[in-house]
Formats: C-alpha cells, sequence, structure tokens
C-alpha cells in the first residue's frame, strides 16, 4: 500500500521518484497492482444513496449493505 524502492510508474515506464517511497499509493495504483482497474471505475457510486439539500446522504447501514450487496448497479460499479 506504500511505494518501494524499485516500484514503476505505470503510465511513463519509468521508477518512480525517491521521494515517493514510503508513501501511501492512490487506490488507482494498488487496484492497477491487483488486475483490478477498469476505465471509466468510479471511487464509489451513488446507488442506493438519497438526497437531502442536495447533498448526497447514506446511513452507515445503508452503505455497509451496498459494500457487501457490491452495490445496486452490479459487482462492477465501483470500487468499493
Amino acid at each position: 500500500m506504500v511505494y518501494q524502492n524499485g516500484d514503476i510508474d505505470w503510465d511513463t515506464g519509468l521508477p518512480i521518484s525517491p521521494d515517493l517511497v514510503g508513501m501511501s499509493k492512490a487506490l488507482k495504483r494498488v487496484l492497477q497492482e491487483c488486475g483490478l482497474w477498469r476505465e471509466g471505475l468510479r471511487k464509489q457510486c451513488n446507488a442506493g444513496k438519497k438526497k437531502k439539500d442536495d447533498k448526497i446522504v447514506e446511513s452507515a447501514e445503508d452503505f455497509e449493505l451496498r459494500k457487501v450487496d457490491q452495490c445496486e448497479k452490479g459487482p462492477d460499479c465501483c470500487a468499493i
């Protein structure tokens, strides 16, 4: 979950900057390394959320149920 010496930048193919060693990797990078990244993948979907005063809200219980069910839109909906 953190950059190590010898890690390669996925976009350029070049070694990462030494300044990044020990820093946390972004979600996209972790998913790429696990072979789970695909273009258009959202970090979190809005399935099951309700709007309140122009803000999207969701109870903790609804969030946990959505995680277990892999979202209402199917298992490839988002990265949750």
